[in-house]
């Protein structure tokens, strides 16, 4: 079985995020996987970071120098960046570093995804043809609800949208299994959510779309548990833990 990390943070060695005063190194990222058997980790610059595009290098060269086991994803706050850099890098990173997604962070970055800049965001993604995660829960409201994503599930239904948090710890997550119902291209990640609220999902929408996160190394244990004490069947296990993470992000894997 392979276990997928597909919502993972990291900034600039040495400095603490700006927003939500997190860090997260190279070094702490493989000695976690390595204990804990975490075959793939997606690593995302944190919401936070000084320098996105420097993150974005620095998660390439992880890349390189643990090929299968590390991949990118785009984090950048279009705000600060601007439209056409934003795109650009966007472009980049996808056609040039082979990031596999790209997020889109309503909570750090205070954007709307119904706003012009999720508008080019998102055609983005669409037209790159790589997912899309946003982050979704009572935390950042109204950008975080999980019917915000409603407008963009319509007017892209081929792109993969995935709802990190799965609407949150409570509040939320039911309304998100709804959306969810209603938008084949919705997807969650297991993120801050309840297990009664993911067991809920795995019956209205599948374990094909449910993948296994954990946000930063010192939750991985928390989040194989969480995933482990699921009252599911193994075969369910297994997609979340890593099935689903390759298939929508369409990962090279050895094994």
């Amino acid at each position: 079985m392979c276990i997928v990390d597909a919502h993972h943070h990291i900034g600039e060695k040495g400095l603490k995020d700006t927003v939500f005063g997190w860090q997260e190194d190279i070094e702490d990222v493989i000695k976690t996987m390595d204990k804990f058997n975490i075959d793939i980790t997606l690593l995302q610059p944190l919401g936070g970071a000084h320098d996105a595009i420097k993150v974005h290098n620095e998660i390439y060269q992880y890349s390189q120098s643990y090929p299968g086991r590390i991949f990118g994803i785009v984090s950048m706050n279009p705000k600060v960046y601007g439209k056409e850099k934003t795109i650009a890098e966007i472009e980049r990173c996808v056609n040039d570093l082979e990031f596999v997604g790209i997020k889109f962070h309503t909570l750090a970055h205070g954007i709307d995804p119904t706003s012009e800049i999720g508008e080019y965001i998102f055609e983005t993604a669409n037209r790159l043809g790589v997912p899309i995660m946003v982050c979704t829960g009572p935390h950042g409201l109204p950008f975080t609800a999980p019917a915000m994503l409603i407008p963009r599930a319509k007017q892209f239904p081929d792109l993969k949208i995935i709802m990190a948090h799965m609407g949150g710890a409570y509040a939320m997550a039911q309304p998100a299994i709804h959306v969810a119902e209603l938008f084949d291209n919705i997807y969650f990640d297991t993120t801050l959510v309840m297990n009664i609220y993911l067991e809920k999902a795995v019956k209205a929408i599948k374990a094909e779309r449910i993948m296994f996160g954990t946000e930063h190394s010192t939750n991985v244990p928390v989040g194989l548990a969480k995933v482990e004490s699921l009252r599911i069947s193994k075969k369910e296990k297994e997609k979340i833990l890593g099935k689903t993470a390759i298939k929508v992000f369409n990962l090279r894997i050895s094994k």
